[in-house]
């Protein structure tokens, strides 16, 4: 790899078409070599997007903020149980409080709402997930599925845990810059990949993804 190999945002140079992401028309893209200015870009363009996209889960637009939120954790807390505040004596003289049957048939609403946000919440950022991963180019890839926790992390929808990759791993590795080094950072990665818990065809495939970078 050359520093004329990449550039543009991660195009690269010749007739290969210049890479913009799984999602049409967006023109936004996380690469390796790109400026430093790409990363709140391109994040700032998917707030846009998500806002527009996913209206029904307005929590999403936390991803975006500087740290990441999870959008699980900018949802509203669950709704506190009815106020205890009607005295009733018994026959016996015992005191108990009691809410009213209006206030128990409002708290059990508010509980089937907050529940059935949450697991569109849950199926969102799965979907998000896979188009932030979308718009990382080839080279990004194979960096992010190298990693141990990728296949749990996809399966989950951890877009927190995505961006967070995204932007330490572009930080890091800038080829258009520091050539030899992003070369050795990357060399030093495959040669310490290992099978570990991975099945066979899957340590295959990550160790192709890996040399797919080269």
């Amino acid at each position: 790899m050359c520093s004329s190999d990449l550039n543009d945002g991660g195009r690269r140079s010749g007739n290969s078409p210049k890479f913009t992401g799984a999602i049409p028309d967006f023109g936004h893209v996380f690469a390796l070599g790109s400026a430093p200015s790409q990363y709140p870009t391109t994040c700032q363009h998917l707030s846009t997007y998500v806002s527009r996209e996913y209206r029904k889960t307005p929590q999403l637009a936390a991803l975006f903020d500087d740290p990441p939120v999870a959008p699980l954790d900018a949802l509203a807390c669950p709704p506190a149980a009815p106020d205890q505040s009607q005295l009733v004596r018994s026959e016996s003289g015992t005191v108990s409080y009691v809410a009213s049957k209006l206030d128990e048939k409002v708290w059990d609403k508010e509980c089937d709402l907050y529940v059935a946000q949450r697991d569109k919440i849950k199926s969102a950022t799965i979907s998000l997930f896979g188009e932030i991963f979308g718009q990382c180019n080839p080279p990004l890839v194979a960096f992010i599925k190298a990693h141990a926790q990728f296949k749990e992390k996809k399966a989950a929808g951890d877009c927190v845990w995505l961006l967070n990759e995204v932007r330490k791993t572009t930080s890091k590795f800038d080829p258009s810059v520091f050539v030899q080094d992003a070369l050795v950072q990357h060399l030093t990665k495959l040669y310490s990949c290992n099978q570990g818990k991975r099945s066979t065809d899957e340590y295959y495939n990550v160790f192709k993804d890996q040399v797919a970078v080269l």
